[in-house]
C-alpha cells in the first residue's frame, strides 16, 4: 500500500482570500510542536486555502488532536494584540477525498460559526467516516467536545463533527446545524413553498 493511500486530506482556508508568512510559520510549528513532519506532506496553495494530504508515515491522531490544539494556541496568541477585523481565523476540515472536504468548507456552518463567536480562532470539522476511523477508533485528548451535526446545503449533505479547541461553543455549534425544510401537506389556499419539501399523495 502506497503511503498516500486512504490518506488524510487536511483543508484550511482563512476565508479572506489570502494567506500571511506569519501563518505559514504557525502551522509549521504547531505542526513541530506536535511531533509532525509537515515537510512530508502534499500541499497545495490559492489564495487563502491550502490543501494536504498527509502520509500514512504520520500518527493520524496527532493530526487530529495535538497538531489542532498547538494551532488553535498559536492562533490565540497570533490575534491576541489584533483588533478583530485583522484576525485570522482559520477553518479546516479533515476528510480522505478532496472534493469532500472542499464542499464542507465551502458549506454556510463554518461561517455561521465564527460570525456568531468573533473570539473563536479555529474551528476543525472532520468527516464522519475520520470522525470513527481517528476519534473513536484511536483515541483523542478531548472526545467529548466533539459536537455532531448534519449540514444540509447545496455544497454538502452529511453528518459531521465539530470542535473548537479553546471554546465551548457546542450551542453555537449546533445552531449552525441545517435544519430540514418544512414539510407541506396541505395546499388549499395561496402557499410560498419555494422552500418548502413536498410530500406527495392522492389529492
Amino acid at each position: 500500500m502506497s503511503e498516500y493511500e486512504r490518506a488524510l486530506l487536511v483543508l484550511s482556508d482563512t476565508g479572506i482570500g489570502r494567506r500571511d508568512e506569519a501563518l505559514q510559520r504557525i502551522q509549521e510549528e504547531a505542526a513541530g510542536a506536535a511531533g509532525l513532519r509537515r515537510d512530508t506532506w502534499s500541499k497545495w496553495q490559492e489564495g487563502g486555502r491550502e490543501l494536504a494530504r498527509v502520509p500514512a508515515t504520520e500518527p493520524e491522531r496527532l493530526v487530529v488532536d495535538d497538531y489542532v490544539r498547538h494551532l488553535d494556541a498559536a492562533l490565540t496568541s497570533h490575534n491576541a494584540s489584533l483588533p478583530v477585523e485583522g484576525r485570522t481565523q482559520l477553518r479546516m476540515a479533515v476528510g480522505r477525498d478532496a472534493a469532500e472536504v472542499d464542499r464542507l468548507i465551502g458549506a454556510d456552518a463554518p461561517r455561521r460559526i465564527f460570525r456568531a463567536n468573533k473570539d473563536a480562532h479555529l474551528v476543525l470539522f472532520l468527516t464522519d467516516g475520520v470522525h470513527a476511523d481517528v476519534v473513536a477508533a484511536q483515541g483523542h485528548t478531548s472526545p467529548k467536545e466533539f459536537v455532531n451535526i448534519r449540514i444540509r446545503e447545496k455544497e454538502f449533505f452529511g453528518n459531521v463533527w465539530v470542535w473548537t479547541p479553546s471554546h465551548d461553543l457546542a450551542f453555537v455549534v449546533r445552531s449552525a446545524e441545517s435544519r430540514p425544510a418544512p414539510i407541506m401537506t396541505n395546499l388549499y389556499g395561496p402557499v410560498d413553498a419555494r422552500q418548502a419539501v413536498l410530500r406527495g399523495g392522492a389529492w
